[in-house]
Order: C-alpha cells, then structure tokens, then sequence
C-alpha cells in the first residue's frame, strides 16, 4: 500500500486569521471609520465585519478587493502583512494603530 500524501491546506490558520483581523481593524481607524459606516460602504452586515476584525471569521476576498480599491489599502497588506505599494501617509497611519493595537494585547 502506497503511503498518503497530505496536502497542504490553503486555508489560513487560527493565528493568521486573527492577524488578519488586527490589519483591517488598524486599517479602519487609521482612516477615520466607524465599523458601521464601512459596513454600510461594504455592504456587509456590522456583525460579519465584527468577526472578521476579530478574527472569528475569515473575510470574504470579493469584500476586500472591494476594500481595497475603495480606500487604497493593499491585498497584500490586508492578508500577508505587506505594505508594498501603498500610500505613504495612509501606510503611517495604520502602522501607528497597529503598535497602539499590539501595545494594547
């Protein structure tokens, strides 16, 4: 019998989901957003962004694209962390509420 072979699960992990989360959550506040305002941008319900912020559930990708071209805040830095190819100003911002965010933990 020929040994299994597991994949490698495409999923993102407990801990990637909830640094996710922590990314939106400092992407909002940086730019000035009630969670409510943004929902209703969005489309989304205030408890689903709720969940996504903290990391209960993983947000739906077609939401964030649509995230990401409405306030200029990179795919890459929503879901991997890196902040290639955004604003500079905007960048500042989110990075400063991402400290407040870690100091606050």
């Amino acid at each position: 019998m020929a040994p299994r072979i597991r994949k490698k699960s495409t999923q993102p992990q407990a801990d990637e989901i909830i640094q996710i989360g922590l990314r939106l959550k400092a992407s909002r506040t940086a730019l000035g957003m009630t969670a409510k305002d943004l929902c209703m941008i969005l489309g989304t319900q205030p408890n689903t962004f709720s969940q996504w912020e903290t990391g209960a559930r993983t947000p739906a990708w077609y939401v964030m694209v649509k995230y990401s071209r409405i306030y200029q805040v990179s795919m890459d830095w929503i879901y991997a962390g890196n902040p290639v190819g955004m604003d500079g100003e905007l960048l500042r911002k989110i990075l400063l509420q991402w400290a407040q965010q870690n100091e606050e933990e």
